[in-house]
């Protein structure tokens, strides 16, 4: 390891620090010689965890679960961010955390991405439950842009409100992203299909089920399969709208402030249906097994 980041984690273990500290708008992070509690407040709105090392972690906007974006020139050389690191962290833990990871990168420059972003931060916190991990990859498919970003500036990191110029390029449809296309793609609709069908409480229509699984056994060849696949179509998109009705009033705001990338859907229940569409004539038998789970 460095000895600069050896040095400052003796320092940040040698401190008697409080367990969380607030933080003005403006605070700045650089490596030598900073305090650390278990994690910062900047005024009530991000929160910055702390890692098992001892180094500041992403900061993360409080009141949705997503990472602050990088706020600087792409560059002739674009980096690819994944605002969810570290990968081996991410790709070897649950479903959930797999599709937040792939549901957002940012482009931004390689040397404020490389030599600054990845030398003061340490890595991103997990979601802290299933439900945040369902919220977070929602607005990350529609390239939500929280209100605050990081800037750098000689060596250090500054917390501070996005200007109108900035988040107008935040919110062009090249910045923030979700993966490159890759068969691990597939997890984000496999993880937003599962927790629509496991979270399926009121409002699923009673004979829409009976049917459903009284046609049992059907395959494409059957005469009964376009109505099974009709009949999984509408519990589908009822499961869906059930299940993002906590994500609407956030989505909905963020929509009306234009904090979603340009040309994103309307609707919450837009962003998952458009991710899950394919994979329901493929998942009839989960959907069968969560039915009769709950008869």
């Amino acid at each position: 390891m460095p000895g600069e980041k050896q040095k400052y984690i003796e320092d940040i273990r040698q401190q008697d620090a409080p367990p969380a500290t607030r933080v003005s708008p403006g605070t700045r992070f650089s490596l030598p010689g900073k305090q650390l509690g278990s994690e910062f407040i900047f005024d009530g709105a991000v929160e910055i965890p702390c890692s098992p090392m001892g180094y500041p972690m992403s900061p993360v906007e409080v009141s949705t679960g997503v990472p602050l974006p990088i706020v600087g020139p792409r560059g002739k050389t674009p980096n690819r961010h994944h605002t969810f690191f570290y990968e081996y962290d991410y790709t070897s833990s649950s479903l959930g955390r797999q599709a937040v990871r792939l549901s957002r990168i940012q482009r931004v420059g390689r040397y404020v991405h490389e030599a600054m972003f990845h030398q003061i931060f340490d890595g991103t916190a997990f979601p802290t439950s299933e439900s945040r991990e369902w919220e977070i990859t929602i607005l990350s498919l529609a390239g939500y842009v929280p209100d605050l970003g990081v800037k750098f500036k000689q060596g250090e990191a500054r917390v501070r409100e996005l200007s109108i110029k900035e988040r107008k390029r935040l919110r062009r449809s090249d910045i923030i992203l979700q993966d490159k296309p890759s068969k691990e793609l597939g997890k984000i609709g496999e993880f937003l299909l599962q927790y629509a069908y496991e979270h399926m409480r009121d409002g699923i229509e009673p004979l829409w089920v009976e049917e459903f699984l009284a046609i049992s056994g059907a395959t494409h060849k059957d005469e009964l399969w376009p109505r099974k696949l009709k009949l999984a179509e509408k519990l589908a998109n009822r499961a869906i709208d059930v299940a993002v009705d906590p994500v609407r009033p956030v989505f909905a705001q963020a929509h009306r402030q234009r904090k979603l990338r340009n040309g994103s859907p309307d609707s919450a229940w837009q962003v998952v249906k458009n991710k899950v569409a394919k994979r329901i004539p493929k998942e009839i038998g989960l959907l069968e097994e969560r039915l009769a789970a709950q008869l």
